[in-house]
């Protein structure tokens, strides 16, 4: 049996990640995965901790054979015996059993543009289990201006949220998904306060009023909108 690779490590705000490589990606990953540090940099610590505690890999294929995107899965038993695909042998999982597994493709992963929104995506399911990322009550339909196509879950458009928050909080709307009536501005101020509604959003607001305590060169957004 081949060793099992070494992480790959990030770290901001005091919280330190580790990343598994399963597969070979474009260039070199220490210095592609560095590229999502300044935006760890925005993220609340007890988030941050949240995503520390899962198994966060970048493998070829998920376990179902999807070779593009990625997933959260909260058991590692979707993982087992699919070795042929995701090229992660059950022994990875000996000494995880109860951890969540947050899993980028390779292609996502190489997309630079991508690989943000990815990653922050898988990441935000990671924290709602601990914290929320929608307020009591929340559907699909109080996310108007977020686009997700492949289900109408509130947790998807509300982990889509969260993400663009962190990588682009200027424009988290998608043009063409505005609602009529409504500014690009309007949308994404409405869908901020749609996730500091959240109990996820509350550690935003008191990240704020402690200042920013990034050690990124990207400051963390203000709960104040971006503009």
């Amino acid at each position: 049996m081949s060793a099992l690779p070494s992480p790959l490590s990030l770290s901001a705000n005091g919280v330190s990640l580790g990343v598994h490589f399963f597969c070979t990606v474009r260039g070199n990953p220490g210095t592609q995965l560095h590229t999502l540090q300044p935006y760890l940099a925005r993220m609340p610590a007890p988030h941050l901790v949240s995503v520390a505690r899962a198994t966060i890999v970048v493998v070829e294929k998920l376990p179902g054979g999807r070779p593009t995107g990625g997933g959260f899965f909260t058991s590692f038993l979707d993982w087992m015996g699919r070795e042929r695909k995701t090229g992660i042998p059950d022994s990875f999982f000996a000494f995880r059993p109860r951890c969540h597994i947050i899993a980028i493709t390779r292609r996502a992963f190489d997309d630079a543009d991508t690989r943000p929104f990815t990653f922050f995506h898988e990441s935000a399911h990671c924290i709602h289990r601990s914290y929320p990322i929608y307020p009591h009550g929340a559907t699909f339909r109080d996310y108007a201006g977020i686009r997700y196509t492949r289900s109408n879950a509130v947790e998807e458009y509300a982990a889509e949220t969260y993400s663009r928050y962190i990588v682009n909080p200027r424009r988290i709307a998608r043009v063409g998904e505005v609602p009529i009536g409504q500014s690009m501005q309007e949308c994404t101020r409405r869908l901020i306060e749609q996730l500091m509604a959240s109990p996820a959003g509350r550690h935003f607001r008191q990240m704020n009023q402690r200042g920013s305590d990034a050690d990124g060169d990207i400051s963390p957004m203000p709960y104040e909108y971006p503009w």
